[in-house]
């Protein structure tokens, strides 16, 4: 878990390191998105069509005595008579923060600030006084004259925003309304007073930044006007932690959603043989509603699985068949009940750390969870060990939501959402429970390897 954490600085860090993960394991293979593709059965695959959502997907072995040229001659001896079973998991790679905006160094004084978008419901106050770093991508025009993408990272702490301290703000205890746009902008650079007029002293230039870290990580030398682009987030620097009377608790930021992605990504490599064809797909956008090429609100899931489906000689009746008869997990994070305001949670159903896998109900269809689903998957559970439980959000309190059921109306099949419960969800600092995500890990490897 920690090493997923540390390699998930940015959206674009993680889908590199599920596709790293999804390589060493031997059994994937890159599709192009552009290209027609020609599977074979018993195989894992994998597509990442723009840049940071990645779908991973493992072909069933049933037909897997007859070779893909017999297959081309006699379609009905590969394909089976029924639609192969279609089970898919899915998660989302990004998590609430800040991004850097073009140009965004602004001077106040001797001090340098980075302007910043916030991205999702982030809990702001969480970010202050923290020591904070940067990563992301950056397209940069080569020596080829060719465009280049390259991954950087400002390797640990590099800002910092600052409190306004008490002295000057009496009443800050009482509870203060931060402007995302004032409050909330990184200090980058402090130069001594002396050094303002100074000729020979630069002032701060990110893209200058940019350029340093390029050359370290990549040991390529960039000119400031061939850095084109760049989609740069900000994170919380500080290391992961164990807390508790046994470090039975972690701390980090971005477990909301490091944690699916991780059961997601472990139980599709963790298979060596299926039936029917399984996904696991980790998609971008999520904190922002999803409604993206990059996010689960489009059309990209279907035309992939469809795409599978003419693949192994399937018509697109027999897909649409598939995805009706299929069954679907949308993995994202639950509210654990916080110990200090318990009247936030709902009094029958609340879940707390270390409650295992939390299947998330709501009439509402903030969560995509039916009740045959909730059944399937407490009897799931029973079978392989995993605790579970069944939370209900309070009535008067709506929540958030998940991929779940907006994939659900792309992909009309069984389905539920499933979550690791955790404390102060969209802090910069989140808290969740060693054993719940062991849970998770076995439920989501014990859904996709079902017969």
């Amino acid at each position: 878990m920690i090493d997923f954490l540390t390699n998930s600085l940015s959206v674009y860090h993680a889908s590199d390191y599920i596709i790293k993960k999804l390589n060493e394991t031997g059994g994937f293979t890159e599709l192009k998105p552009d290209e027609a593709w020609k599977l074979e059965p018993g195989h894992g695959y994998y597509v990442c069509p723009f840049g940071t959502t990645v779908i991973a997907f493992r072909t069933g072995s049933a037909a897997a005595s007859v070779s893909m040229s017999d297959a081309a001659c006699q379609p009905a001896l590969y394909k089976p008579d029924i639609p192969d079973k279609l089970r898919i998991i899915a998660s989302h790679i990004d998590h609430p923060g800040f991004r850097v905006k073009e140009n965004p160094e602004i001077k106040q004084g001797s001090y340098v600030k980075l302007n910043v978008e916030s991205y999702g419901g982030a809990i702001l106050n969480t970010w202050l006084d923290r020591p904070l770093g940067a990563a992301g991508c950056v397209w940069v025009r080569n020596k080829d004259g060719r465009l280049e993408r390259l991954l950087v990272d400002f390797d640990g702490a590099a800002f910092v925003i600052p409190n306004v301290a008490i002295h000057m703000n009496r009443k800050i205890n009482d509870g203060i309304e931060l402007n995302k746009q004032i409050d909330m902008l990184p200090l980058a650079s402090a130069r001594e007073a002396h050094m303002q007029n100074d000729s020979n002293e630069k002032d701060y230039s990110f893209r200058e930044e940019l350029a340093y870290h390029i050359h370290r990580i990549h040991k390529v030398s960039v000119r400031l006007e061939d850095i084109l682009s760049y989609d740069i987030s900000i994170y919380n620097a500080e290391n992961p932690v164990y807390v508790g009377r046994d470090k039975e608790l972690l701390m980090a930021g971005g477990i909301d959603n490091v944690s699916s992605e991780k059961a997601c990504l472990d139980a599709i490599t963790g298979i060596e043989d299926n039936q029917g064809i399984i996904i696991s797909a980790f998609f971008d956008h999520e904190e922002v509603g999803s409604r993206s090429k990059n996010g689960a609100d489009s059309s990209m899931l279907a035309n992939i699985i469809e795409r599978i489906c003419i693949s192994l000689g399937y018509d697109r009746n027999e897909y649409l068949a598939m995805v009706m008869n299929g069954e679907f997990l949308s993995l994202d994070v639950a509210h654990a009940n916080n110990p200090n305001h318990p009247e936030k949670y709902d009094p029958t159903s609340g879940v707390s750390l270390g409650s295992g896998v939390t299947i998330k109900c709501s009439s509402r269809q903030n969560y995509c969870t039916d009740a045959d689903m909730t059944a399937q998957l407490l009897a799931l559970a029973g079978n392989n060990g995993v605790k579970c439980s069944v939370n209900y959000l309070r009535s008067d309190i709506p929540g958030g939501s998940t991929i779940g059921s907006i994939l659900s109306s792309h992909l009309p099949m069984r389905s539920a959402d499933i979550g690791i419960p955790i404390l102060a969800m969209h802090s910069a600092m989140e808290t969740m429970s060693v054993s719940d995500q062991r849970n998770l890990d076995r439920l989501a490897a014990a859904f996709l390897a079902q017969h």
